[in-house]
């Protein structure tokens, strides 16, 4: 069960964690193993010693990241990868950097590929 403590603090900010912002998670809050969240077992590296997720009910998730000095950021994963392979697939390209390159790379090859049959038709 989420402590009242965790339920504020979303309410206080939940615009900037709906703009994609780390938030820096304040010290008077419970730890997020206490307040209902899981510990993740699989997360982008980012010099973080523990990863904790609670799975919101419009299918998304808050991430917090916890660092070796005690300090923890939080952030809004706009999927929830454990929703289903689906989510996976949409939390992968667009909640992970991996993911962002990943289209990129797949998306600008596309194109030159379109380019290149275009170019060697009229030619």
């Amino acid at each position: 069960m989420m402590m009242y403590g965790w339920s504020s603090w979303f309410e206080q900010n939940w615009w900037a964690l709906c703009a994609g912002n780390n938030l820096v998670i304040p010290a008077w809050l419970p730890h997020p193993s206490t307040a209902g969240f899981k510990r993740l077992e699989l997360a982008g590296p980012a010099g973080q010693v523990a990863d904790w997720s609670l799975p919101l009910m419009d299918e998304s998730r808050v991430h917090i990241h916890e660092y070796e000095n005690g300090a923890m950021l939080a952030h809004r994963d706009k999927h929830d990868p454990e929703r289903g392979p689906v989510k996976a697939v949409a939390h992968f390209f667009t909640d992970t950097t991996l993911g962002k390159v990943t289209a990129a790379v797949a998306i600008t090859s596309a194109i030159a590929a379109l380019l290149y049959l275009i170019v060697r038709r009229i030619g």
